[in-house]
């Protein structure tokens, strides 16, 4: 893995135009997450480690009571201490009722190419892959302020290769109440509150 300043970047990539202020990466041996394989492994893994999935049961509500939540789903209510919500697009449906909506910035992948890639041409397939993107465009992993037993993890577009780690770090806070991991800088935003959250070294400008 190297950094790459904007000049060598657009040296050697001659199609990209990348701000001065926009920080770059070049990795040798990157490689691709195959998302279904992997998504098939975590639940055998889940399986393993005595989880229950409850395949195709929506969820439509989420109600905090003085043991924890009630989960309304489209088949029947559970109850459980604590609820991870990982529910990414489709968050804000279920944080509504909750006075706890996350803001959402959505942006067009044509606008964003057309400032990095000028000269990329018109598109010739487009696939639709449906995810919430909040302004700083970093993670939220936490408990609600309002409900402590409701721990967000959201990854805002880019948390599918981090979802062990995420995954980990929501159950800790889950059965532990805390995390061994500094996630200070992704804490759950406060909709009412006109100030940023702090953003971290090297964050993503766009």
């Amino acid at each position: 893995m190297s950094f790459s300043t904007q000049r060598k970047l657009n040296e050697r990539w001659p199609g990209f135009e990348i701000a001065d202020d926009i920080d770059t990466v070049h990795t040798e041996d990157t490689g691709i997450v195959h998302a279904g394989r992997s998504v098939t492994a975590m639940q055998y893994q889940a399986r393993t480690n005595g989880a229950t999935l409850k395949e195709n049961h929506r969820v439509d509500k989420l109600t905090p009571d003085e043991n924890g939540v009630v989960i309304e789903t489209s088949k029947r209510k559970f109850h459980a201490k604590k609820v991870i919500l990982a529910a990414d697009a489709w968050v804000n449906k279920l944080l509504k009722s909750l006075g706890s909506e996350i803001p959402d910035l959505l942006k067009k992948l044509t606008k964003f190419m057309d400032t990095i890639i000028p000269a990329h041409g018109p598109e010739l397939r487009t696939v639709t892959c449906q995810y919430a993107i909040t302004p700083d465009r970093q993670f939220i992993i936490g408990p609600l302020k309002k409900h402590p037993d409701i721990i967000l993890a959201q990854g805002n577009g880019h948390a599918f290769k981090f979802a062990p780690a995420i995954g980990r770090v929501a159950a800790e806070l889950a059965i532990d109440g805390k995390t061994t991991e500094d996630i200070s800088l992704f804490t759950v935003p406060d909709p009412n509150s006109s100030n940023p959250r702090p953003a971290p070294p090297g964050g993503s400008k766009l």
